[in-house]
């Protein structure tokens, strides 16, 4: 490959002042594409952990942002004006009895405890995501923010059923993690509208 000093020399003094701008152009380009590496292997981290309903791995490469607006609704109906009708309905999911254990909880546990109780009363769901499989088609990445356009195949009930989905990453400490998915916000909107309203 020609250097950029043999080009910059054979086309003069003219490049001298664009010759940073196309270096930094080229480094731009570079780290983009590291970028997009970092996410895909992220990506497929994670939807790996899912297949085999490894929580601990599923939860470690989630954004604390994604894990305090997960539980943020929660938290609010347990202390809102339908707070005993929350804690009814809603204490079993975190496998607590009282808001002193709720509290005592960190976010990381929170989200395991919901999605185990998930798992527990529809078994089926780690059987779909066994079989699934997760096909990323496109990584773009905008500045510490990721979007993966990815489609979701899986067999359900004897039919092949193929979604096009779109999973978002963003930066923390310089690790690409993942922020709640489309059902994600679906069920946040649903706890508000339900025990925050």
């Amino acid at each position: 490959m020609v250097s950029l000093t043999f080009i910059f020399k054979l086309l003069g003094g003219k490049m001298k002042y664009c010759s940073f701008f196309i270096l930094g152009l080229l480094i731009a380009m570079s780290t983009q594409a590291s970028d997009k590496t970092d996410v895909e292997r992220i990506f497929d981290q994670y939807f790996d952990s899912v297949k085999v309903y490894d929580i601990s791995m599923m939860s470690s490469l989630m954004h604390p942002e994604a894990l305090a607006q997960f539980r943020r609704p929660f938290t609010e109906a347990f202390n809102g004006k339908k707070s005993e009708q929350a804690k009814e309905e809603l204490f079993p999911l975190f496998n607590v009895s009282n808001i002193e254990q709720y509290d005592k909880m960190t976010n990381v546990a929170a989200y395991q405890e919901l999605n185990n109780f998930i798992v527990k009363v529809q078994p089926e769901i780690v059987i779909l995501m066994k079989d699934a499989e997760f096909k990323p088609l496109d990584v773009n990445v905008k500045n510490d923010v990721a979007y993966v356009t990815y489609i979701l195949s899986m067999n359900y009930q004897g039919s092949l059923i193929n979604k096009d989905s779109i999973q978002k990453f963003k930066l923390h400490e310089g690790n690409w993690m993942l922020m709640l998915a489309a059902d994600g916000e679906a069920t946040i909107a649903g706890i508000d509208a339900q025990y925050n309203k």
